[in-house]
Parts: C-alpha cells; sequence; structure tokens
C-alpha cells in the first residue's frame, strides 16, 4: 500500500539557505489541512512555481511566505483552492516581490486575510481582481507599508462579514487609487 504526504507544516520553515525548490515531481494530491509556514522565513527563496501543487483539501495558508525576503515571484495558478479559511500573514514580509497574480486563487472561503501583505513594500502590481470574500472576518494591516502600490482594485471583495479592517492601508504612500465593492 502507498502511503502519501498528508502534512507539511513548517516543511521548510526556517531554511534560510535554500533558494530554489523543485516540485514538478512532488505528489502532492493527499495534502489537507494547513499548509501553514511551509516556507516560513525562507529568506533566500528567490522564485517558486506551485502551479501543479495540489491545493483542494487545504484550510491553512498563513504564514505560508512569510518573512522570504528573496521571493522575486510566485505562482500560485492553480484553480481548486476552494477550502481555504486561513491567509493570515501568507505573503507578510515578502521584501523583494514585485508582481503578485492571485486572478485564479479562490477565495469563497476565506476568513482571515490580516496582515496577508504587511511590508511587501516592493509590490507595484496586485491582482486580486476575482477575490471574492463573503466570509471575511479581518482584514486588518492587509496593505501595511505597500509603498509602492499605487492602485488597488477591491471591487470584487465582500466586506459584509468583515469586523476589522483597521490600518488596512496604512503607510502605502504612493497609492492613489482604491476600488471599493458596490
Amino acid at each position: 500500500m502507498e502511503k502519501k504526504v498528508k502534512c507539511v507544516i513548517c516543511l521548510f520553515s526556517l531554511c534560510e539557505d535554500i533558494y530554489e525548490i523543485d516540485f514538478s515531481h512532488f505528489d502532492s494530491s493527499s495534502i489537507s489541512g494547513a499548509i501553514s509556514s511551509m516556507f516560513n522565513r525562507c529568506s533566500s527563496l528567490i522564485s517558486l512555481d506551485l502551479s501543479n501543487f495540489n491545493l483542494s483539501q487545504v484550510t491553512h495558508t498563513n504564514y505560508l511566505f512569510n518573512k522570504c525576503y528573496s521571493l522575486t515571484s510566485v505562482n500560485l495558478s492553480n484553480k481548486d483552492a476552494t477550502n481555504i479559511l486561513d491567509m493570515q500573514s501568507m505573503f507578510s514580509s515578502c521584501i523583494s516581490l514585485k508582481f503578485l497574480d492571485l486572478t485564479y486563487f479562490n477565495t469563497l472561503k476565506v476568513k482571515f486575510m490580516n496582515y496577508t501583505f504587511y511590508n511587501c513594500h516592493s509590490l507595484i502590481s496586485l491582482n486580486l481582481y476575482s477575490f471574492n470574500t463573503p466570509q471575511l472576518l479581518a482584514a486588518e494591516y492587509m496593505f501595511y507599508n505597500c509603498s509602492k502600490l499605487t492602485l488597488l482594485n477591491l471591487s470584487s471583495f465582500d466586506f459584509s462579514q468583515t469586523t476589522d479592517i483597521g490600518v488596512m492601508f496604512a503607510r502605502c504612500v504612493s497609492l492613489k487609487t482604491v476600488i471599493f465593492p458596490k
């Protein structure tokens, strides 16, 4: 009987000298629950392609790329991420990340987005156009110190359940336009 990997929490956490990880032959089909802190503080990691990574049973992506200081690109173009509940601090302090496209990232069940892009001060472009957040409870500090962002289109967001958006845009000194939902 073949055993499959189910848990990857903190798998590479604090691997500060690792700069490349190839998941092209990794069977992620049975991973479920949290993948929290999987790359936490991989400060030398430059790019990561998780497009083939199965996220269909993942519920927590909090701290996934936290403090990946050298990360310049991440591919999360996986259309089946429908069970994610917590994205807290997912990209927090990814200070080299300039462009991030989360077009295919499903957020229907996400409740926590607080600190998600906290201190991503090199971020120039952030595509959240398809985010639908009917369950969102907390989004405080979400874009704190994203000081190079000039536009944020949040028109697809749903803040009807959200109770905390404090400090959401603080220190976003270049921000010219924020588009909220109707």
